[in-house]
């Protein structure tokens, strides 16, 4: 039991100190694009080939895309987007209203 607790302590620790990070939010937001992608491609029943295809990619490069294991451009969303018959809306939140809130 306590051998779980010193677990759960190092986890939440390491779990801390890893959301101080840039990499940890950048991943995050890699992830949450790659959601929404990929649920829109649900939506529209297009598969990684034919969005690579009506994209002028290489099948890899979308599957990398919802991996979230590659970079990408604000160009490359607006045209993943319109592909897929949709558009994007971003906003930008205010970091310390929702530590606030936690």
């Amino acid at each position: 039991m306590v051998k779980e607790i010193e677990s759960s302590n190092l986890f939440v620790a390491m779990f801390a100190e890893a959301e101080t990070r840039d990499e940890f939010h950048i991943a995050g937001v890699k992830i949450e694009i790659a959601e929404q992608i990929y649920r829109m491609m649900g939506e529209r029943k297009v598969t990684q080939a034919e969005l690579a295809r009506r994209l002028g990619k290489n099948r890899a490069y979308i599957s990398k895309i919802l991996k979230g294991t590659t970079n990408f451009t604000i160009e490359t969303l607006v045209k993943i987007g319109r592909q897929l018959g949709a558009e994007w809306e971003f906003h930008l939140s205010d970091s310390r209203n929702q530590a606030s809130q936690k």
